[in-house]
């Protein structure tokens, strides 16, 4: 058996068993080891749910003896005649957890769990903390929030992008924006239409407009489209069932992200074993989607994307004249492809500034041939141009772009370049193709925020119809917003109703003061996932009057440089409502379910929602954030007022009490409206449906980033309005630097978590072990067996001792690593754990100030 065989086999074999629970071709019946009525004597069954950050949140069957868990099964163990058969035109399969889910036992019972409220007593990150009551914590955490709101103002209180509670409807993050909303809230005068004016009620306290996830998509989204949305994301991933010929996958690896029963790696392994197309996967590591789905592998130099989509374009538009494009789509739905004359609302384009004539390399001089992309990105020429053909030959091809792509310096311009490929061949807004973002359907899910429902969180913010918050900054900058106060020109401050638009260059729109106060609920963001992880340490104890509070699960790195900390319930400890988010990288099914509480709170911990009351009842605004009902009676309000009318899933007359506990209402999800804007704008002949943009079209010449740079401080020799490829600092053509740190360095998101959560479960670190993946020709020069102790230094001083493991399944030059895993200093500083950003780069991507993990470079040496 050839060696890619045997890989094939084996994590073919690892994802039936433990990934996605691939399904049967017979029909039969669902048949448990244990059903709840032949079990174990006094085991009883509740159904609960996996809530995290892969918005998946599958629903988990918890059995429990004397109120200890003993086990967590699928949804439908026990349940007799459940026909658990995976069909492409039905909603009707076993949403079955991935390993994450069902290793949720050791979250409830770690050793790490948090049992009481505890305040910092040593510097921040030193792990001194003591024991505190409730009573004095709620005291000492409503003073602190008071005195910020009356020393600094309310801006200064930050809620941080925070995923680790983020899938309940009621509590969590949610609860934790309606209490600040009520301590914070102010009234911001308002005039929709010249002559009348009035006053609308936002929330003070700041928040993010993007998140760590995808800032960077977003922004090319915006830029390429006029896409509003948080997430940028394309078509769903079932609608290649309508004649999809070939998936060319940048980056995109579900198998290892998004691995339940209702994730789009099992639907997605369903949908290329039943209707063949080919699969070719373009990244540096050979993933474990590749090995169960791959059909061709190309390996590239990270950060280099850009370079090869503007080679392909150069094989279509010089060697191929044109023939593969569909140029009357060019001509009448692009603006910029080619020369185009000035209007009343747009300006005239010459044909050096077009995105034809940089391909061309007319203002360069530089085409951008196969042979100038393969220097760049390590890909043979012929390899290009074989890509090219193969792309243009297809009738149907549906690109994806993952999001570690666009997580680099420069990754804006990645992210628009691989929108090109698509746009040139006029395959967009076409059934059975994809624009090449995540893949993405029409979400229902609807978290209750002040009182009313929002669709998801990129919608809770800075929206005028909830009372969003006045105030929103790129959710990487906050780091920086600690050191200053922040602006609008420089750091991308924004005010709900776009008051920053009128603010020149010279004086930009500037909040009064720094972050003083951190509202941080299960947020791994304020250390163990944000890069240079060192520096942020550094800026956190440097800060002056600066509050932390951690409201967390566990005693992790972030908790540890909070003031106080306050224990909160795991899920399996809560019950609340979940409506799946299906807006990016989403699975066939919209499901809701009601979920039940499967124990009862451990130690002193207690809900997100009912410490917000308490602190609420401490700074006089209880009545306000309650509005006289209980956690679970908002958990009832929110089904009855919403869930219930969910079209097509719930059954007419169902009621809160019957559905609680039962098994998830499910149907086929629906259109993306990204994806319905695109079909409109496509089908339409009238020139009357046109998208965001200034020129209300497809802009490979960006009149959204021309505007930008009138208002922000942006580094041009970054930033471009033509989609193309820039080299990046850290980058695989930073040569100065690779002199002494030749090795480029990615993450990727481990099968074993999600970010940092799930990351301390014994189960699931013997399962999946954190190493640095490393080539053996890399190795073999460096003197590395597989499983030797290596020490890795980055250019900030970071360094970081693990395991390598020598495999063939990473291409030469690169390390790659999952991202996630707890950072744990030893006395020197030198990580043992494996955080990948104690290596990482603070600097951020030039538009969206995004995380720019993916360009990092580091040296190798043996511990």
């Amino acid at each position: 058996m050839k060696r890619r065989d045997f890989l094939k086999l084996s994590a073919s074999c690892a994802a039936s068993a433990t990934v996605v629970g691939c399904n049967s071709d017979s029909a039969s019946p669902l048949l448990p080891p244990i059903s709840p009525d032949t079990g174990l004597p006094g085991e009883v069954s509740r159904l609960s749910a996996c809530i995290g950050n892969c918005f998946q949140t599958c629903p988990l069957r918890v059995y429990t003896r004397d109120g200890v868990i003993t086990r967590i099964e699928s949804e439908a163990s026990g349940i007799k005649g459940f026909v658990d058969k995976w069909d492409a035109d039905s909603a009707s399969h076993e949403i079955r957890p991935c390993l994450r889910g069902r290793a949720l036992k050791q979250k409830v019972y770690s050793a790490d769990r948090l049992k009481y409220p505890m305040k910092r007593v040593g510097p921040r990150g030193s792990e001194q903390f003591i024991r505190i009551s409730w009573d004095e914590a709620i005291a000492e955490v409503s003073a602190r929030l008071q005195h910020t709101i009356d020393t600094y103002g309310a801006q200064s209180v930050y809620l941080p992008v925070a995923t680790g509670d983020y899938d309940y409807q009621v509590d969590g993050m949610y609860a934790a924006m309606r209490f600040l909303h009520q301590v914070t809230k102010t009234k911001i005068p308002f005039e929709p239409i010249p002559g009348f004016q009035m006053e609308i009620e936002a929330s003070g306290y700041m928040m993010y407009h993007d998140s760590y996830s995808a800032a960077q998509m977003q922004t090319a989204a915006n830029s390429t489209f006029g896409f509003a949305d948080m997430w940028g994301s394309g078509n769903s991933l079932l609608d290649m069932k309508n004649g999809t010929d070939l998936m060319i996958c940048f980056g995109y690896n579900p198998m290892e992200s998004r691995m339940g029963g209702a994730g789009s790696g099992y639907d997605y392994t369903n949908l290329k074993r039943q209707y063949g197309f080919k699969s070719i996967y373009i990244e540096p590591r050979f993933t474990d989607t590749m090995v169960v789905c791959d059909d061709q592998w190309v390996p590239i130099k990270p950060g280099t994307d850009a370079a090869l989509a503007e080679a392909i374009a150069y094989v279509w538009i010089a060697e191929q004249h044109e023939q593969a494009l569909d140029l009357e789509f060019l001509r009448s739905k692009v603006f910029g492809y080619d020369a185009e004359t000035a209007t009343a609302s747009t300006p005239a384009v010459s044909a050096e500034e077009s995105y034809k004539g940089h391909i061309l390399g007319l203002a360069d001089n530089q085409p951008k041939t196969p042979e100038w992309a393969e220097a760049i990105t390590g890909i043979a020429a012929d390899t290009i141009r074989d890509l090219a053909d193969q792309i243009a030959a297809a009738n149907k091809p549906f690109f994806v772009q993952g999001w570690g792509i666009q997580r680099q310096v420069n990754g804006e311009n990645a992210a628009r370049s691989l929108f090109m490929l698509p746009i040139l061949l006029g395959k967009i807004g076409q059934s059975g193709t994809n624009f090449c973002s995540q893949p993405g359907a029409k979400t229902y899910a609807k978290p209750v925020v002040m009182g009313m429902e929002t669709d998801s969180l990129g919608s809770s913010i800075g929206s005028i119809t909830i009372g969003g918050t006045e105030y929103t900054i790129p959710g990487y900058m906050w780091l920086e917003g600690i050191q200053q106060p922040l602006n609008s020109r420089d750091h991308g401050l924004r005010q709900m109703l776009g008051f920053e638009q009128g603010y020149p260059k010279e004086h930009p729109l500037t909040l009064k003061n720094p972050i003083k106060f951190i509202f941080a609920n299960a947020c791994g963001t304020v250390l163990n996932q944000t890069p240079d992880i060192n520096r942020t340490l550094d800026i956190l104890n440097q800060a002056e009057d600066l509050f932390i509070l951690s409201i967390d699960h566990m005693f992790g790195p972030s908790a540890k440089v909070a003031d106080i900390i306050l224990p909160c319930i795991t899920n399996l400890e809560n019950s609340d409502i979940v409506t799946n988010k299906l807006d990016h990288d989403s699975g066939m099914m919209s499901y809701s379910y009601i979920f039940e509480q499967a124990i009862a709170p451990m130690h002193e911990a207690k809900s997100t929602w009912e410490i917000c009351r308490l602190l609420a009842v401490a700074m006089n605004v209880e009545a306000g954030f309650t509005e006289l009902k209980t956690q679970q009676e908002w958990v009832q309000w929110c089904f009855e007022k919403f869930a219930n009318k969910l079209p097509g899933v719930f059954e007419p007359g169902a009621s809160y009490e019957s559905l609680k506990g039962q098994l998830p209402a499910r149907k086929l999800a629906e259109e993306n409206p990204n994806f319905t804007a695109l079909r409109q704008f496509r089908e339409d002949t009238s020139g009357k449906v046109k998208l965001g943009t200034p020129s209300g079209k497809i802009e490979a010449y960006s009149l959204k980033i021309l505007a930008r740079e009138k208002l922000e401080a942006l580094d041009m020799s970054e930033v471009s309005y033509l989609p193309k490829y820039i080299a990046a600092q850290e980058g695989a053509e930073d040569t100065e630097l690779a002199r002494e740190f030749p090795l480029q360095l990615i993450g990727f998101h481990a099968k074993s978590r999600v970010h940092s959560t799930h990351a301390n479960y014994p189960w699931l670190q013997e399962a999946n072990e954190q190493t640095a993946w490393l080539n053996p020709l890399d190795a073999n020069r460096l003197g590395v067996a597989n499983g030797r102790k290596i020490r890795l230094l980055s250019p900030r001083g970071g360094q970081m001792e693990i395991s390598a493991r020598v495999t063939p399944r990473v291409m030469p030059g690169v390390v790659a690593m999952g991202q996630g895993a707890w950072y744990t200093p030893n006395a020197q500083g030198v990580d043992t754990g494996g955080n990948i950003n104690v290596l990482t780069s603070r600097k951020a991507s030039p538009l969206a100030r995004g995380i720019p993990a993916n360009s990092a470079r580091v040296r190798l040496e043996l511990a």
